[in-house]
């Protein structure tokens, strides 16, 4: 059997591993202290970043979905809410609302401060055309579009109205939107007969009479027989009539 180890050998080699641990530690931090202080930095910069650009979003979203909601039914103060919170669901959604209160005001024929029908139309067209970027979402974007060939619809441009409704439907089937998509679609099937509508005969003027075949007229319209126990003046000629003779004239009897 060996004999025991020295009193306090073990404490020895645990003290000289501990000092060699600590020495190659240090000749570590000594090569790459400073790269990894740098990356350590760096990702905390970018998670302090992150941060704050995540309260300032949901804060500038917050007072985006504020500002809709004060707007109400206002296409003016939809089209603020549009502009300062452009790129932003509720952005995208004062856009469209403020396009569909000035298409409503045009097919009205309404003047609603100083902007004419006119000119409702044009700036309805104007905040659909917002959101025709390639940042919107699928669903406000075929929104869009549909209010596009609704207003190249009121201009009779059905070639605009055409490829308009063909973009929705586009849009929509990629995004699986089917009541847009079947919207669009049931719109394309019909727009060609918008376009060329079937002509109808001119109506006849009231105040003419209309022509007709005199023996057709006469079948239709015959004319009324006279009466004579009915009509005093066939009634006298009837009296001076002469009476037929009662007995055959002389040198005619057998």
């Amino acid at each position: 059997m060996a004999d025991p180890p020295p009193p306090g050998h073990d404490f020895h080699e645990q003290r000289t591993e501990w000092q060699e641990f600590k020495d190659k530690a240090l000749d570590f931090w000594a090569r790459f202290g400073t790269p990894i202080t740098i990356v350590v930095v760096l990702l905390s910069l970018s998670l302090l970043g992150y941060q704050v650009y995540n309260a300032h979003k949901q804060s500038t979203q917050g007072q985006a979905a504020n500002d809709l909601t004060d707007a109400g039914n206002i296409a003016p103060a939809l089209v603020n809410a549009a502009e300062q919170h452009a790129d932003t669901p509720p952005g995208y959604t004062a856009a469209l609302r403020a396009g569909d209160l000035l298409l409503q005001q045009f097919t009205r024929g309404e003047t609603v401060g100083a902007t004419t029908p006119d000119q409702a139309l044009t700036d309805a067209q104007a905040q659909y055309q917002r959101l025709v970027t390639d940042d919107a979402p699928p669903l406000w974007l075929a929104n869009a579009y549909e209010g596009l060939a609704v207003v190249a619809e009121c201009r009779s441009d059905w070639a605009a109205a055409k490829a308009a409704w063909a973009k929705a439907a586009e849009v929509a089937d990629a995004a699986q939107l089917p009541v847009i998509a079947a919207r669009a679609n049931d719109r394309l099937g019909r727009i060609d007969t918008y376009a060329n509508p079937t002509p109808f005969p001119a109506e006849t003027d009231p105040t003419l009479t209309p022509m007709m075949d005199p023996e057709l007229e006469a079948l239709l319209n015959p004319a009324p027989q006279s009466d004579p126990a009915a009509d005093p003046a066939a009634q006298s000629e009837a009296q001076f009539q002469p009476e037929a003779p009662a007995t055959q004239p002389a040198g005619e009897s057998e």
